[in-house]
C-alpha cells in the first residue's frame, strides 16, 4: 500500500514539473506559494520513502540531494528531476529478487553493468571556474595517456557546446555520457548553479548504478552536499600524475611505464649512477628529477630537484647566477612549457641525496597567436609540416614560411630526436628529453592549442615511432576546429650522425 502511495506522490509532482512562472523565485506571492508546495511534496516524498520497506537507502539517497535552491524555475525543475529519479528507480525495482540475485551474483552483476555499456567519454570533469587552472593540467594530462575526458574547454566540446540548451545538455553528459565523473571539490564548487546541476545529476547517476561513479578532488577541506566525508578521495596535493594514474587504474588500463636509463640502484653505488624514474622535468638543456612543483599566488614556482652528482651541481648554478642578472631559461612539466628567470634558493644534503630548491618566475615567451592562410594552405597543414620537421626531421618545403609562421631554431631544424641523442648520449634519456622538448617549441611557437597524445618509442633497433595528436583552432574556418595528427618514423642511425 504505501508503494502505490510513494506512486501517487510521485505523479503529484508532474502538474509542478509543468510549471512555466513564475520564472524567478523572488517575494512575490505567486513564488512563495509555489515554493511552499514543492517544500511540502519534498517532505512528504521523504517521509514515504522512509516509511515503505526497503526505501530506507533511497530515502538516504533523497536526502543526499542536499537543501534545494530557489533561483530560477529551469533550476529548480532540474532539481525536482533529480528527486524524481531518485523514486523511480526504487519504484521500478523489485526489491525481493534484486536482493536475492545480488546475493548471490554481486560480481557478476557489477561486470554485466561495466562491460556491457559503451561511453563516448571515459571521464567528464566537474569543477568551478576558479579552479580551471589546476583542473585544465589534469584534463591536458588526461588526453595525453588516451583518456577521453568531457571538458568544456575542449575544441570539440565547444564547438558542440555552442547554441545547445545547457541544462539538458550537461544534465545528460553528467547522467549518462561517461563512465566516471571527477569531481574538484572547493568553495568556489558550492557556490555555483552549473556545478549544482552537475553534481546533482552525478548524484542521480550514482544512486542508480549501486556502484562508485562519482571520484572526488578535494581542492580545500569545504563540505559538499551529498559527498560523505567518509568517501575516499584525492587532494591538490597528490599531483596530477597521481589523480591521472588513479583514474587509470579505475578505467583498468595500464599506469605509464616511465624509461628507466639504468637498473635500479645497488648498496654503495653512489647517487649519481641512479635512473631518471619519477617525475621529469627539463629545466635549460637536462634532465632533473623533480621531487616537489608548486604554483604561490605570484604564478612564480618552487622546484625541488634531485642532484645526481657534481655535473648537476654546476649546471644548476649555472642557470642560476647569484650576480649575472637576468638569463632566460626553458622549463618544461609535462604539458606545461614556458621560459623562466631561476633563482636559488635552498641546498640540502641528508647522507647520499642532496636536493636543490629553485624559484622560477616565468618571463615573456616569444610566441605568436598569428595563424593564417598562406598561398592556399590553411594553418593545419601549415602546423602539420613544421611538426613534421620537428618530430620527423623531415626537410621543410621549398617555399619558405619564415615571414608568416616562425621558423624553428637551428638547433632542432633536423629534428628533436638528433639533437635530444646530441646532449643525453643514451637513448632512454634521450626519448624523455625528444619528448620534453618537443612540448616547449610546440608551445612556444603556438603549433597547436590542444596537445592529446605525443609518444616517441623504440621500435626496432635502429629506429623510433614517432605519434602525436593535436588540435587548433580556425578563427572564421568550417570546421572552427582542426586536427593535426601525424605518425612517423625516425632512423637512429641518421639521428646519430646528424
Amino acid at each position: 500500500m504505501t508503494r502505490k502511495k510513494l506512486d501517487a506522490h510521485r505523479a503529484a509532482l508532474q502538474p509542478l514539473l509543468r510549471k512555466r512562472k513564475p520564472e524567478q523565485f523572488d517575494a512575490s506571492a505567486a513564488a512563495l506559494k509555489l515554493k511552499s508546495e514543492i517544500q511540502r511534496w519534498n517532505r512528504e516524498a521523504l517521509r514515504l520513502l522512509k516509511g515503505t520497506p526497503g526505501g530506507q537507502t533511497s530515502a538516504k539517497a533523497f536526502e543526499a540531494l542536499g537543501r534545494m535552491s530557489y533561483g530560477t524555475l529551469t533550476d529548480v525543475r532540474t532539481q525536482l528531476r533529480a528527486r524524481q529519479e531518485v523514486i523511480d528507480g526504487f519504484l521500478a525495482a523489485k526489491p525481493a529478487a534484486a536482493k536475492r540475485i545480488s546475493a548471490r551474483l554481486p560480481a557478476v552483476k557489477a561486470k554485466s553493468r561495466e562491460s556491457n555499456k559503451a561511453y563516448p567519454f571515459d571521464v567528464c570533469l566537474s569543477f568551478a571556474g576558479e579552479d580551471r587552472k589546476f583542473v585544465h593540467q589534469v584534463y591536458e594530462a588526461l588526453t595525453a595517456a588516451g583518456v577521453k575526458t568531457f571538458y568544456d574547454r575542449d575544441a570539440d566540446i565547444e564547438s558542440e557546446l555552442w547554441g545547445s540548451n545547457l541544462y539538458e545538455y550537461l544534465d545528460d553528459i553528467y547522467r549518462n555520457q561517461a563512465r566516471f565523473c571527477i569531481m574538484f571539490l572547493s568553495r568556489n564548487y558550492v557556490k555555483k548553479a552549473w556545478t549544482r546541476l552537475e553534481r546533482e545529476s552525478a548524484q542521480a547517476r550514482a544512486f542508480l548504478d549501486h556502484q562508485a561513479y562519482i571520484l572526488p578532488v578535494r581542492l580545500d577541506d569545504t563540505e559538499v552536499p551529498g559527498v560523505r566525508s567518509t568517501t575516499g578521495f584525492l587532494t591538490r596535493s597528490n599531483g596530477v600524475q597521481r589523480i591521472v594514474n588513479a583514474t587509470l587504474q579505475k578505467l583498468k588500463r595500464p599506469t605509464p611505464v616511465r624509461v628507466k636509463t639504468e637498473s635500479a640502484r645497488k648498496p654503495g653505488t653512489s647517487g649519481a649512477s641512479r635512473g631518471l624514474a619519477g617525475h621529469v622535468v627539463l629545466l635549460g638543456d637536462r634532465l632533473y628529477q623533480a621531487r616537489r612543483v608548486t604554483r604561490a599566488q605570484d604564478e612564480s614556482l618552487e622546484l625541488e630537484l634531485n642532484v645526481r652528482g657534481p655535473e648537476d651541481r654546476a649546471a644548476l648554478r649555472t642557470l642560476a647566477p647569484p650576480h649575472f642578472g637576468y638569463r632566460k631559461v626553458r622549463f618544461v612539466d609535462r604539458l606545461d612549457a614556458l621560459d623562466v628567470q631561476v633563482s636559488l634558493l635552498s641546498e640540502t644534503t641528508t647522507g647520499r641525496v642532496s636536493t636543490m630548491t629553485l624559484r622560477l618566475v616565468p618571463v615573456q615567451a616569444h610566441g605568436t597567436d598569428m595563424r593564417i592562410n598562406f598561398m592556399g594552405q590553411a594553418p593545419e597543414i601549415v602546423a602539420e609540416r613544421q611538426l613534421r620537421q620537428l618530430l620527423l626531421g623531415e626537410a621543410p618545403e621549398p617555399v619558405s614560411f619564415a615571414a608568416y609562421f616562425p621558423e624553428l631554431p637551428n638547433e632542432v631544424r633536423g629534428g628533436v630526436l638528433p639533437y635530444a641523442l646530441r646532449q643525453a648520449g643514451e637513448l632512454g634519456q634521450a626519448l624523455q628529453l625528444a619528448a620534453l622538448l618537443a612540448t616547449y617549441y610546440i608551445r612556444s611557437l603556438n603549433l597547436v592549442d590542444h596537445i592529446r597524445q605525443m609518444n616517441f618509442s623504440r621500435t626496432t633497433a635502429a629506429r623510433v615511432t614517432v605519434v602525436f595528436k593535436g588540435s587548433l583552432k580556425v578563427p572564421g574556418g568550417q570546421p572552427p576546429v582542426a586536427e593535426v595528427n601525424l605518425r612517423g618514423t625516425v632512423s637512429l642511425s641518421y639521428s646519430r650522425g646528424k
